[in-house]
């Protein structure tokens, strides 16, 4: 929990100290996602987690690359943190 929040306020003062130069940042907090590690996780453990997830579905790896698309072309958005997880 202090090591987001951490970061959180780290990426709003990286942002605020290089907007003047047009460089952005922010950050994107992820969720389960249909790739990568996930499919390490046991079985059966994989209902339970979807189960827990709003959604009851993992995101799709589409759905992030559309949030990292959001922000690489839109300099007004700085210093935000995003939330992706499917309301976990």
């Amino acid at each position: 929990s202090s090591c987001k929040a951490f970061i959180d306020r780290f990426i709003k003062n990286v942002s605020s100290e290089n907007i003047k130069y047009g460089v952005t940042a922010n950050t994107i907090q992820l969720g389960y996602f249909d790739g990568g590690m996930t499919y390490r996780i046991p079985d059966e453990y994989l209902g339970a987690i979807k189960e827990s997830i709003g959604l009851k579905r993992f995101g799709k790896i589409e759905e992030l690359v559309s949030t990292i698309d959001y922000f690489v072309n839109n300099e007004y958005v700085t210093g935000v943190n995003l939330k992706i997880d499917g309301n976990l």
